[in-house]
């Protein structure tokens, strides 16, 4: 037999809970023992991580022009408040003096970014914190344990970034206004929309394309919520009336629920962001195995503490040269509620 598999292992453990020599529960004539319970609290999720990977060629939106004239990294030519029908604008602006040189005015526009391969990196900003609950029922016993079996829910949102910079071939694109006659203000210069002020034609020259290595700064999040469903055997152990230890172990599945989102900007761009998303729902499996302990309060009131370990398959949001996988093989999750026996 094949024991390579951790959720074929997982399930024949929880199996083995059930013996044929347990007692049926009828057969129990303690007034005491509650046959149901159901289980409500939060939990910490651990051991998650997300494996990210980019490469591909990607343009940056708002280079170049548009009907309201062009904006660029060190400044803008737009309409102005008249429409510039006449050809001129007052609503433009450059950043700094090296951009003038005599009568020519130049501009700079990063017009996209070539990530070759970022490689895989790893990444985890856990702990994360949800809810669990589970309802569990007794049948029977085997010698001092109690035989059951619990249905249990899992929610656990989860939110991992990679903030390195990915090292690309930048593409930029240098153009040029003609301002000969127009006294330029010096060092730099902002106009509105409204107006007024110095006048320039909206005409621009738009230059060759050129290359240059360098970062682009910016996160990659996958940002999903994570829905576990687990069914297995327990036993359960009354250690004194007023602690109680059990263990679990079955099968379990999941949904994996959200998006992959990103926010770019490659180095020497002074303009917004690059932004975008895009979702998935992905359906997981595998399973589990927990342990816990309980803490009598009152008749039908108990604290518990556990632990638990699942092994689920991997969730991968994939899309134009980006790419996520969402690791959940060997997540380690702690619970702590309240559990009510009846």
């Amino acid at each position: 037999m094949n024991f390579k598999n951790p959720s074929k292992l997982l399930l024949l453990t929880g199996a083995a809970f059930v013996a044929p020599q347990a007692h049926a529960f009828d057969d129990w004539d303690q007034p005491s023992d509650w046959t149901r319970n159901l289980r409500v609290g939060m939990q910490i999720g651990l051991n998650i991580n997300a494996k990210f990977k980019t490469s591909g060629a990607f343009a940056v939106p708002g280079s170049g022009a548009s009907a309201n004239g062009v904006k660029f990294d060190n400044g803008y030519v737009l309409k102005d408040s008249s429409g510039s029908t006449d050809g001129r604008t007052w609503n433009w602006g450059y950043d700094n003096a090296s951009q003038l040189s005599g009568s020519t005015l130049t501009y700079k526009s990063t017009t996209g970014y070539d990530v070759q391969n970022s490689g895989t990196r790893s990444k985890g900003d856990e702990p994360y914190v949800g809810f669990d609950m589970g309802y569990g029922w007794t049948f029977a016993r085997l010698g001092s344990a109690k035989v059951g079996a619990e249905f249990g829910f899992g929610l656990l949102p989860i939110s991992i970034s990679d903030r390195q910079p990915l090292q690309a071939t930048l593409s930029s694109q240098n153009s040029t206004v003609d301002t000969t006659g127009i006294e330029v203000p010096l060092g730099g210069y902002h106009g509105t929309f409204q107006g007024p002020g110095v006048t320039i034609p909206t005409a621009v020259t738009p230059g060759a394309i050129s290359t240059t290595n360098g970062p682009v700064s910016g996160s990659r999040t996958l940002d999903v919520n994570l829905y576990t469903f687990r069914l297995g055997p327990t036993l359960f152990w009354e250690l004194n009336p007023k602690i109680g230890v059990g263990v679990s172990a079955g099968g379990a599945f999941g949904i994996v629920s959200g998006d992959y989102e990103f926010r770019e900007r490659p180095t020497g761009s002074t303009g917004n962001f690059f932004t975008g998303k895009f979702g998935k729902t992905d359906f997981v499996y595998g399973g589990y195995i927990s342990a816990l302990t309980t803490y009598r309060v009152e008749d039908h009131g108990d604290l518990f503490l556990g632990a638990q370990f699942m092994s689920l398959t991997d969730s991968t949001f994939r899309q134009g040269g980006r790419e996520a996988k969402l690791g959940l093989g060997s997540g380690i999750y702690i619970t702590a509620g309240i559990n009510w026996p009846f």
